[in-house]
């Protein structure tokens, strides 16, 4: 039975739960019936339990004011400790060879001794301030922050405004990784750019703050996808808000939301509707093998893959022009394979991947094993085979396949080649 597990859960929790102001979700929820999106809707006055120091009712007032949306139902408010959010972060446990730790460990974006959990929590118990919660309709807020909330609580507001008007759940219960950063980063730009008007601020499309820097690859990949959201989501609503000259053009992409992370990144693919190919992945007929994973990823995946090793510069060059993706990652009892079947736009853009991916090699001291025209496989630290081919097909294609098994990799490299459209 195929069991398609995928990382846009896993990585959504992760890197959206990072930021200071959070949307909170958990993994199960359904679809709901989406929310009516006219804007006129009735005025309901705001019920919310007061919170020390703070002036929700002005708060409230204000964020509608500048967002130009209205509450449509009342929401409740519960505050917890910093204990018990610490408790909600540190109980969740994988299994040693979960899908999405494998699959990135794999592709070098994660350390093969780091725990992702732990990881993971241990930033977020020591940031989260408030989020709201989508599932239960409610806000959240952690105590001892007063001091620190209200800018925070404008947020989080918003993102309750948003639910009300546009059903966040249904936006954001997206089928692939990519498809659902894409959303994450409407729904986050949008929060943030009602912010900076909150305070008063002209829409610039800059976000405030620098992403940290960090020695280790695993933050790195961790901090790309965290900050994604708010710096490139808010230069792509931004232009959107100036564009429209108000909030029309936000809301209808409510209504017809970027599907790509390419779209976010370059907006002009979001006004042409530039979608990316559909892709599949080889059916690799491994007797023993199951198919943990079957997802798009899309650009920004790419560039953080490619970035984790090699100078942002050449990474943004290296997966620009991005056409579409599969990825599919097959696990028995004791090994991995995967499969990265992925269109670019032209010969070069290809190339230039090519050429990205080769640096990256470097930079984890692989060793070159094949060097031929169109295909090169290399071996890292005895363990880690990795294969990447060049398809000269009219999709203009790359594979990338990887094993812990180097028997299996090369038995199955011609459905690798063939067997992925």
């Amino acid at each position: 039975m195929l069991q398609v597990k995928g990382l846009i859960l896993i990585l959504f929790l992760i890197f959206l739960s990072f930021s200071l102001c959070c949307i909170e979700e958990d993994s199960d929820l359904e679809i709901s019936t989406p929310a009516e999106t006219a804007i006129e809707t009735p005025v309901a006055t705001p019920q919310l339990t007061p919170t020390p120091s703070l002036n929700l009712t002005a708060i409230v007032d204000k964020v509608e004011e500048v967002r130009g949306l209205n509450l449509i139902a009342d929401i409740p408010q519960r505050e917890i400790s910093r204990e018990e959010l610490e408790e909600r972060y540190n109980t969740t446990e994988k299994a040693s060879d979960d899908p999405d730790d494998i699959l990135l460990k794999a592709l070098f974006m994660v350390e093969w001794d780091d725990d992702l959990d732990r990881v993971e929590a241990s930033y977020k118990s020591s940031t989260v301030m408030a989020y709201y919660d989508i599932e239960n309709k409610e806000m959240v807020i952690v105590s001892g922050y007063e001091a620190e909330l209200e800018k925070i609580y404008a947020h989080e507001y918003t993102h309750v405004l948003q639910d009300q008007h546009f059903n966040l759940t249904e936006i954001l219960n997206q089928s692939t990784f990519d498809g659902r950063m894409a959303r994450d980063a409407l729904v986050e730009g949008d929060a943030l750019l009602t912010c900076d008007l909150y305070q008063g601020k002209t829409p610039s499309g800059l976000a405030m703050g620098v992403s940290k820097v960090y020695e280790d690859v695993t933050r790195r990949t961790l901090e790309a996808f965290r900050t994604f959201s708010h710096t490139r989501g808010k230069f792509f609503v931004t232009q959107l808000y100036n564009e429209g000259g108000g909030w029309e053009l936000v809301n209808e992409a409510y209504r017809n939301p970027p599907r790509t992370t390419e779209m976010i990144m370059h907006p002009d693919k979001y006004t042409k509707g530039e979608e990316g190919v559909n892709m599949s992945a080889p059916d690799l007929l491994l007797d023993g093998w199951n198919m943990t994973i079957n997802d798009t990823m899309g650009e920004l995946f790419i560039r953080t893959m490619l970035a984790d090793h090699i100078k942002s510069s050449n990474a943004s060059t290296s997966a620009s022009g991005w056409g579409g993706d599969r990825l599919v990652l097959y696990q028995n009892e004791t090994d991995y394979l995967f499969c990265f079947n992925i269109s670019w736009d032209s010969p070069m853009d290809a190339d230039e991947f090519l050429e990205g991916y080769r640096e990256l090699m470097r930079s984890v001291n692989g060793t070159k094993i094949v060097d031929e025209n169109d295909s090169v496989e290399w071996v890292v630290d005895e363990n880690e085979w990795v294969l990447l081919l060049e398809i000269n097909d009219s999709l203009n294609r790359t594979v990338l396949a990887g094993s812990s098994n180097p028997g299996v990799l090369n038995e199955r490299m011609e459905v690798l080649v063939n067997g992925a459209c």
